[in-house]
Parts: structure tokens; sequence; C-alpha cells
């Protein structure tokens, strides 16, 4: 959609059997081969606007789109050729600038990792066997270059190992700057064993983004958001008492079932805008989403307020690190503030994971709540586009 130049970076023109190539000056040494002359030099700011045609613009996906020249004060020379691709559906870093500079997002492959229709002779197929047909592709177009083999950094599934890839789709989030600094105050108000436990809550919750709440799977917490699809109108359902009241089909259907999937999918309310019935969002929520609320969900909060308050807060929680600063405990505090303003827990205490002689990892968890041992926990899930599509 776009190609990033370094505002400050000196980008030549160089020419070479007929034809010009635009690249950083100091990357021209090792990115061209052969005789070539350096016709011109000019700022990367002297680059910024300029327009281009993209390599496959006839595509179906591609029609329409215009390509220019952006800054990117992360571009450097030090490999390729000091002008950054930038593909808004298959990065976070390129969506992010997709956000500053207005440029159209594609997003080109599905739940599955293959390519989605649009996109001509790719469509169908799985995103890691692309590279030598796409490389073919440029190649009679006359837009190759040279193609080369070089060792980088790449993401894998911790489960079956299978490459991982940017998809770009819609979540939903839970603004937090509201909550920050309360939260931050709350954290306080906790005993962390050891007492660096603290400033590694501080920490996470000092740079935290918004909380994405929403997954996308069939089984788990189903998120009560209800949006319009007629006036962009969403309303969130705050009990079963509500959403009975508000029901205008398919109450029937779910009556007596827990809020699960399918069943809680029947019912749908008036848009609280325009009157339209709407269904709930497909989504289900984050399992931490579903964890944090435990003390609140399974002890009568709702209901019993004089039973939920024998209960809470916990005595003493005890987890592993790192992982639940910015899962579990994280979780934890955001609820415990929205709320009540208050800890969820009196006391934090750390294990460390060990090793058996089979060298298995091992870890020990424990939740107590006034004497009582629990296990207020969700599992959480993570999936990838492998080659059997799991």
């Amino acid at each position: 959609m776009a190609a990033a130049v370094h505002p400050e970076l000196t980008y030549v023109r160089a020419e070479q059997e007929g034809q010009a190539y635009y690249l950083a000056k100091e990357a021209v040494r090792t990115a061209l081969r052969g005789d070539y002359e350096v016709t011109e030099e000019l700022s990367g700011r002297d680059l910024i606007g300029w327009a281009y045609r993209g390599p496959f613009d006839e595509l179906p996906a591609g029609q329409g789109i215009s390509h220019r020249v952006i800054p990117w004060d992360d571009v450097n020379a030090s490999e390729g050729t000091g002008i950054v691709h930038i593909a808004p559906g298959c990065g976070k870093e390129d969506f992010a600038l997709s956000k500053e500079h207005e440029l159209p997002v594609v997003a080109p492959i599905n739940e599955f990792g293959v390519y989605v229709d649009g996109f001509g002779f790719l469509s169908g197929a799985y995103v890691h066997e692309v590279a030598t047909p796409i490389m073919r592709d440029l190649e009679g177009k006359g837009l190759l270059y040279r193609g080369e083999q070089y060792r980088h950094r790449y993401p894998v599934c911790w489960r079956c190992s299978t490459d991982l890839v940017f998809r770009l789709v819609d979540e939903w989030f839970i603004s937090m700057d509201e909550l920050r600094a309360p939260m931050m105050d709350v954290t306080h108000q906790i005993t962390w064993i050891p007492g660096f436990g603290l400033d590694r809550e501080l920490d996470w919750l000092a740079h935290m983004d918004d909380w994405m709440i929403s997954k996308k799977r069939y089984w788990g917490l189903a998120l009560p958001i209800y949006e319009c699809p007629a006036c962009g109108t969403f309303d969130v359902i705050g009990s079963e008492t509500e959403l009975r009241e508000r029901a205008v089909a398919g109450w029937e259907e779910f009556e007596g079932h827990t809020p699960h999937r399918p069943y809680v999918d029947s019912v749908k309310i008036a848009c609280s805008s325009c009157g339209a019935a709407v269904s709930r969002i497909t989504d289900v929520g984050n399992p931490w989403l579903d964890a944090g609320i435990v003390a609140f969900s399974t002890l009568n909060y709702r209901h019993d307020r004089d039973y939920w308050s024998q209960w809470f807060p916990a005595d003493m929680i005890s987890e592993s690190f790192p992982g639940q600063f910015r899962n579990w405990f994280y979780s934890l505090l955001a609820q415990a503030t929205a709320l009540e303003e208050s800890r969820p827990l009196k006391r934090s205490s750390r294990t460390r994971s060990c090793a058996t002689n089979g060298a298995r990892r091992c870890t020990r968890a424990r939740a107590t709540l006034s004497g009582s041992t629990t296990r207020p926990r969700s599992s959480a899930s993570t999936s990838c586009a492998g080659s059997s599509a799991r």
C-alpha cells in the first residue's frame, strides 16, 4: 500500500542497463550488482508523497488503490534498500502507520492462513506456500531485481512449531487509560512476596495498552455486546435479567441454558438507537476476562453482597511468574478496581518453575480464599494456521 523512507537518510537514483533504481545511498554497495551510475542524490524527505504503481495492481483486491511514499523514522539502510514496503493488513507496525497516514487496509488471508478471493493466482493458496509463485510472477513481469536467502528471526507456534503470520481482524477492547492510575493505587494496597512483584506489576500497568477482550473462538464466555448493523450503535447487556427484559426474539430457545453458544446467540434485542432487531456479536471473551471476574461471578456478588463480602478480598493468592503479572493478576486488579475500587487480594506470593528428573516443567499454584482452597482459573488457548488447518 505504501513505501516508507527515513526523512533524514540520503537516497540516490542509480541507473543500470536502461533501468533507474531509487535506494538509500548506504545500501547501494550491497543491494546492487554489477556496474551502475549514480545520477542523482536526494533526501528521504524529498521522496515523501511520490506516487508509484504497485506490482499487483491488476488483482481485483488492488483495484482503486493508490500507492505513495511515506516517512518512517524506523527505516534504516543496514540491510535491504532503505525503502520498506508497508502492508497494513500484514503487520503490527504497518497497521499503525496506516492509521497515521490514512492508508487503505487489505486483509489477504482467512483464519486458516489461506488467501481469500480477489488475489488472482494466490486465492486459495496457503500463506506459507506462496513465496516461490510470487517470485516467479514478479520475474515474469520484469520486476524482480534479484532474490536471495538470508537468516532471520521468525515467530512460531509454541504448541506445534508452525510458522506464524499476522492476520488483521476486528476485535473488542476496553479502554484502560481511565483505569490505569486507580489500578496502580490498588496495586500498592497489596503485600507482594517477594517485594519486586510490586515493581513488576506497576511496570506492566504503566505501559499497558488497551485490553483486548474478544477471541475468535466458539466456546467461551459469550460477550454480551449487541452491535446494530443498521446504525452502528452497540449495547452492552449487564445481566440475564436485563437480557430477558430487552429480548425481542429467541428468549425461549435460550432460557434454562448457560450463557454460551449456541443458545445465547438465539436472543435478539432491539437497538437502543434505531429499534432494529440486533444479534449478539459472535466473539467470545478472552479467558483472562473470565478468570479475573471469578471472585464476583462465583460468590453471589450481584445477589448477596453480605455473603460476598465475607470472602472478598482473598487472603492470599500464590501463582507463578512472570506471566501472571500481565494475565490473571492484571485481570483481577482491573475488575476489582472497576467494580469496587478495592484490592482483589491482601497478599501475593510468587512461585517459580522447576524441572523434575524427567525434565518436565512443573509449577505449583494455589489460590486461598479465607482458608478454603480453590482454583479460580480459566484455560487459555493459542491457535495457528497450521498445515492441517488447526
